[in-house]
């Protein structure tokens, strides 16, 4: 919950300390979700959430979504929508194109 310039500043060494195994793979997800979301740029976890005009969680844009769950495994995180679930949120993921 830091400023972007801090969060950018620290990453490589955040993401140095999980490749080593002292901070989870999930922390990093988690901040990269938010750097990304505070330059306007869509998140590739799905753990970032803000508040829409009616006062309702809203899922912020998500790069390659039909992959997100792929990528939320590897990083220890479980799927989407039951992550969405406690926020009240009904998540329908993307279909791939067959």
């Amino acid at each position: 919950h830091s400023s972007i310039i801090l969060m950018e500043e620290k990453f490589p060494y955040i993401d140095s300390l999980s490749s080593k195994g002292f901070i989870s793979r999930m922390t990093v997800a988690l901040m990269i979700d938010r750097i990304r979301t505070s330059k306007q740029q869509p998140q590739l976890y799905g753990t970032q959430l803000k508040i829409d005009s009616l006062g309702n969680y809203a899922l912020f844009p998500i790069e390659d979504e039909i992959n997100v769950d792929f990528r939320r495994k590897e990083v220890g995180l479980y799927p989407l929508k039951e992550y969405l679930k406690e926020f009240g949120l009904d998540y329908v993921p993307p279909k791939k194109n067959e």
